[in-house]
């Protein structure tokens, strides 16, 4: 198998941070080539991206690359068949992702999510005042990335309860802790969706409401269950996007009472590319372009393609 990599960059909008990433070529035994991303996120854990490399150079995986290549693998078959893999697949509808709290949110939503817990003191009234804003019909997911202490989660709720029931559920409120989670969970009527190392603690039934499946490094064969799934990208380059929603199009099919509304429509946090040029959304339902794997046919191919 040889291996080939394309840098690239992301450029943020709002606040919403500039990325860098690498797109994979695998070429395999069998004659087949296919295409995955890779996004390392050092804040959630990831090796650096040139470890990811070196590592990748040698022989091993990390959770990253192993998923690179699952998708990759998928992405090979279906070109060699010049199929789509979305043939016979729906995406189910997203959420909103907000970056500024003065931002209008677009017809079609039902739900949108704020990333919360960097400055509670200068969020707060901003939150409060986007509630006061909000459509009688949509809901909001707020994400504390486990940035708070119980303590300070417990203020921030409490500053906040007046708007509970606007609250679809709070993800990550603070580190994951079993019991606590259950009983705070009962106490304030609000769900908890579990994100970080969700894999580990997916099959504990009462701490939290909602699973959050990240198929960039989580394999979904984990997160079969009963809870609800909520399936997001990486934020990560639009080739890995498009892998989330295949994911999330396959469960859509398969198990569509578990899965609610999605989070793959990160490109729209990102400055326009050559690759989100292809991607769409009607209403809240991200859409592609033609082409056969994972889209993004000819732009793949005439990458600056350097050997690994």
């Amino acid at each position: 198998m040889k291996i080939s990599f394309s840098p690239y960059k992301l450029q943020g909008r709002s606040s919403f941070d500039n990325r860098e990433g690498v797109l994979l070529r695998f070429q395999f035994e069998d004659g087949t080539t296919g295409y995955a991303d890779c996004h390392p996120w050092q804040e959630l854990g990831d090796q650096p991206l040139k470890k990811q490399l070196s590592l990748l150079r040698g022989g091993m995986l990390t959770s990253l690359t192993q998923r690179s290549l699952y998708f990759a693998g998928l992405d090979a078959g279906a070109r060699l068949e010049g199929e789509s893999l979305f043939s016979g697949f729906t995406i189910p509808p997203s959420h909103w992702l907000v970056s500024d709290f003065n931002q209008a949110i677009p017809d079609g939503f039902s739900f949108v999510k704020a990333k919360v817990g960097k400055a509670p003191l200068e969020e707060i009234p901003q939150l409060l005042s986007f509630f006061e804003r909000l459509p009688e019909n949509v809901k909001v997911r707020l994400d504390f990335n486990c940035r708070l202490s119980q303590e300070e989660f417990e203020k921030y709720l409490n500053a906040i309860r007046k708007w509970i029931e606007k609250i679809d559920f709070i993800e990550d409120p603070f580190p994951y802790h079993s019991v606590i989670w259950k009983n705070m969970q009962n106490t304030f009527g609000v769900r908890f969706a579990c994100d970080h190392q969700s894999e580990r603690w997916v099959k504990d039934a009462e701490s939290h409401s909602v699973s959050v499946l990240k198929p960039a490094v989580q394999d979904e064969q984990l997160f079969i269950q009963e809870r609800s799934i909520v399936v997001t990208s990486y934020l990560d380059h639009p080739v890995g996007q498009v892998a989330a929603a295949f994911v999330a199009a396959n469960m859509f099919k398969t198990s569509p009472d578990q899965l609610e509304p999605c989070g793959l429509l990160s490109h729209l946090v990102y400055q326009t590319n050559e690759f989100s040029e292809q991607l769409g959304r009607q209403g809240a339902v991200l859409t592609l372009s033609q082409g056969t794997g994972f889209g993004f046919d000819e732009l793949l191919v005439n990458q600056d393609w350097k050997d690994l």
